[in-house]
This record gives C-alpha cells, sequence and structure tokens, in this order.
C-alpha cells in the first residue's frame, strides 16, 4: 500500500528527528563503545526514504560513527548512506582512507572474515573511484591467497566489473525496504 508506505515514511523521519535531538541519544554512545545495530539499521532505513542524507549525516555525527575505530558494519552504513552524493565527498574519502588502512594492515587477508567482507564490499562499491579500487585489488592480491604473483591493471579493471556485478554482502543498488519490513528483517534480533 503506496500510502501506508508514505504514512511510515513521515513518521520514520519524524521519529528519527526526534531521536536524534533528544538529550538521552548522546547518552547512549558517551562510552564510544559498540554500535547498536538498531541505529545501522535506521540509518539503512532513512537512506532508502530519499531524504538528502542530512538527517542521516547527523544521526552519524550525534552516534559517534564518524570516530576513528570503526567496524565493518559502520564502514559499509556510511558508505551507503552517503552514496555518490557529492556533499559527501569528503566523508567518503576518510572512509576510503580508513578501509584502505585496515586492509593494508592485515598480512594475511585470508585469515580475517571481516577484512575479506571489508575487500568485497568495497571492490564492488559503485560509490568509490573505479581505478582506486582496481589499485586496492592489486595491492591486496597476494595477501587474499590468490596465485602468487601480481595481477595487470586491466586485469585488476576488469576484475572489479565483475566483482561490482555481485552482490556480496551488500546490495549497494538499495534494498527494497518495505519487503523486508514486512518479512521483520528488520526487526531486533532480541524480539
Amino acid at each position: 500500500d503506496p500510502e501506508g508506505f508514505d504514512i511510515l515514511k513521515e513518521a520514520s523521519l519524524r521519529w528519527a528527528s526526534q531521536l536524534a535531538r533528544s538529550p538521552s541519544f548522546e547518552g547512549l554512545f558517551s562510552k564510544n563503545s559498540v554500535t547498536p545495530i538498531e541505529i545501522l539499521n535506521i540509518l539503512v532505513s532513512l537512506q532508502q526514504f530519499g531524504g538528502d542524507g542530512q538527517l542521516e549525516h547527523e544521526l552519524i555525527s550525534l552516534a559517534k560513527l564518524d570516530r576513528k575505530s570503526q567496524g565493518y558494519f559502520e564502514l559499509v552504513v556510511k558508505l551507503f548512506i552517503y552514496g555518490d552524493r557529492p556533499e559527501f565527498a569528503v566523508q567518503r574519502n576518510e572512509i576510503w582512507d580508513f578501509i584502505c588502512k585496515r586492509i593494508s594492515s592485515e598480512k594475511h587477508l585470508n585469515r580475517d572474515s571481516e577484512a575479506v567482507h571489508l575487500l568485497l564490499d568495497t571492490l564492488a562499491c559503485p560509490y568509490l573511484d573505479r581505478s582506486k579500487r582496481a589499485k586496492l585489488l592489486r595491492a591486496s592480491w597476494n595477501r587474499i591467497g590468490a596465485n602468487s604473483g601480481s595481477i595487470t591493471v586491466a586485469e585488476a579493471e576488469a576484475l572489479i566489473n565483475e566483482i561490482q556485478q555481485q552482490h556480496w554482502f551488500v546490495r549497494w543498488d538499495g534494498i527494497d525496504l518495505l519487503n523486508m519490513i514486512e518479512k521483520k528483517e528488520l526487526s531486533s534480533v532480541y524480539a
């Protein structure tokens, strides 16, 4: 029901805006601890409603998702939210730099599941420069357990094209939010 979805959209945006401005919200994150998955779900849901990204950006800041210690989920959610919007180019570049440092710090990528997830989703992300992704792939090639040796720029770019066509752990082309809500896939795992 499109009318019901519009009502849900308006109520969710209003609720998220109130949440972001409530004094207790910042207190949830004052200890600089793990980000609750529910907050990440809210951010992804808001992004799907087609806003300008400012409310999501405010929530990212208030939830301290812009801090230096970031995990896989925080990074991919922020990339998903910022998308290819020009006004978030600085944030995308900061995320890119963090991802490159994280990936390059792993001597054996094939032994670190989070690093592999991050690498594959980064390589598939259409919001990041294709040539930079190819360069990251080339730099990571020997550490992912691939055949010894290196790959050419052309091979890396061709592989990036192929990787981008796959849905690894993130569907960069969007989610069917209404379908997920109907299936209750966004509900808390503890409900």
